[in-house]
């Protein structure tokens, strides 16, 4: 497979054996349209930066940087695209991020789709999905699409719905038998077919996958949702796609496997992490010896996990447990979660707790740093305290901030660099040390403390920041700042 970024397309060209596999009329490009109708493309300009991120035996990283532009030359949010390749493997993935730097509070966001053209053919087509409960494949002649909203489930009543060219939903015979998707999709014929998935599709709803013999369209937020979705100034929204270009149908390109392994991908994880103290002084897991200890750790998270948010904007977040001016509280991982989930996983090796510590260090990269600012530029990079949809204005009482030194964490970040590799973990740990930094310049931090139940915090968060970054990066103005 050859691919390439060039004139406004995410691909210039995709070849399968040599034959084209996209319809190079036409652009592979995410289509945003707001609330009030305008609609802005990726593929309206080229990308203004093109980087080789990684480049190694195992895996490469390139990155794409533009903006959205409509055609009468407005922008709309700057995106940063990944494209993952690795070794030995005929797919790949794309992660698309986006960020709202707008001088409104909020955009409505009435769509967003990755729009996947595919190279015109003679020979019939074969559309693809499978069960998700059982061992079931759906096949389709024609267009049809799968859909995951809110009221989507986990378990063995989870998947995605599935819905004919007309609309038509399928159904089963009752609530055990319902029809619901394994978050996949391929649209095929005899010289070429795509398979695509998106990652933890459930979880992060709304999302929908239309195929047809054309065009593979993904989108990362449905047109006819119920309401725009109001996206506030200074978040970001980061997606993981797999895309696997293919000879032949889904069936024998064995897509349904892929999907499977790669929605469950192997984990990180070795006995090493504990025995060689190369990450800390990691307690032990010990159910032998310490079985209460254990089933109280097991307990505690369980909890915990109860009250894990879910959509397009909660998922990796947890509830708060308020009433009145806290009632809608989202608890922006308060304090360090992703840091508490990687412990958990690192001395047990356990799923459930990376599952959890990853989608919670995503959302704090995404949803609780704050990308942009024009209410007040000082917390352009910190992390967002506590508040209703994640946002609390004149938070401790530091007038027009939304965030405040004394609920600010980088250890989760760190460590996600450490057991991904992934740099922007890292740039957003150092990000974060620089507003630090611009914090206390403008007072945030040292006595006269703002409000009455500030106290240690407000120098302890910061001390701990700036020397794990320090101790990161071996920059000699964190700790002298410290």
């Amino acid at each position: 497979t050859e691919l390439a970024a060039a004139g406004g397309s995410l691909f210039r060209s995709v070849k399968i054996n040599g034959k084209e596999a996209l319809d190079l009329s036409r652009k592979t490009e995410f289509v945003l349209t707001t609330a009030d109708g305008r609609v802005f493309s990726s593929g309206a300009q080229n990308a203004t930066r093109l980087t080789v991120e990684e480049s190694g035996p195992l895996r490469a990283i390139i990155r794409t940087e533009g903006v959205h532009k409509a055609e009468d030359g407005t922008s709309l949010f700057e995106y940063v695209c990944r494209l993952f390749f690795h070794a030995g493997s005929p797919w790949f993935e794309v992660e698309y991020g986006f960020v709202n730097k707008e001088s409104a509070e909020t955009t409505g966001i009435a769509s967003l789709t990755l729009s996947v053209p595919l190279a015109p053919v003679r020979s019939p087509y074969l559309g693809l999905t499978s069960e998700y409960k059982i061992d079931r494949f759906y096949e389709f002649r024609g267009p049809f699409s799968i859909y995951s909203g809110a009221e989507d489930l986990f378990g063995v009543f989870g998947g995605a719905r599935i819905f004919t060219a007309d609309g038509t939903e399928m159904l089963g015979m009752g609530y055990e038998s319902e029809v619901r998707a394994r978050w996949w999709a391929d649209s095929s014929t005899a010289e070429r077919g795509l398979t695509v998935s998106i990652q933890e599709m459930t979880q992060n709803y709304p999302k929908a996958i239309r195929v047809s013999p054309e065009t593979v369209n993904i989108d990362l937020f449905p047109a006819k949702e119920k309401k725009p979705l109001a996206f506030r100034q200074g978040w970001q929204k980061t997606h993981t796609l797999l895309m696997y270009f293919h000879e032949g149908n889904g069936k024998d390109a064995q897509s349904r496997e892929l999907c499977f392994k790669w929605q469950a991908q192997v984990i990180p994880w070795s006995p090493y992490h504990v025995a060689s103290g190369s990450l800390g002084d990691l307690f032990p897991y010990s159910p032998e010896k310490y079985p209460m200890i254990e089933r109280a750790l097991r307990g505690w998270f369980s909890a915990y996990e109860s009250g894990v948010g879910r959509g397009m904007i909660d998922y990796g977040d947890t509830t708060g447990s308020g009433s009145g001016e806290r009632a809608n509280f989202m608890q922006n991982n308060a304090f360090d979660t992703s840091w508490v989930a990687y412990l958990l996983f690192l001395r047990s090796g356990e799923r459930r707790y990376w599952q959890r510590a990853r989608s919670a260090a995503l959302h704090t990269a995404d949803i609780d740093i704050v990308h942009h600012s024009t209410r007040t530029p000082v917390e352009v990079g910190g992390v967002r305290i506590h508040g209703d949809n994640h946002v609390q204005y004149n938070a401790e009482a530091i007038e027009g901030s939304s965030v405040c030194p004394n609920h600010e964490w980088v250890e989760g970040l760190l460590m996600t660099y450490h057991l991904t590799g992934e740099a922007r973990y890292l740039d957003l740990a150092v990000g974060m040390a620089e507003h630090i930094l611009r914090a206390r310049k403008a007072g945030w931090i040292s006595p006269r403390y703002n409000a009455k139940w500030n106290g240690a915090r407000n120098l302890a968060w910061p001390l701990l920041l700036l020397t794990m970054v320090y101790d990161e990066t071996g920059n000699s103005k964190y700790i002298e700042e410290a």
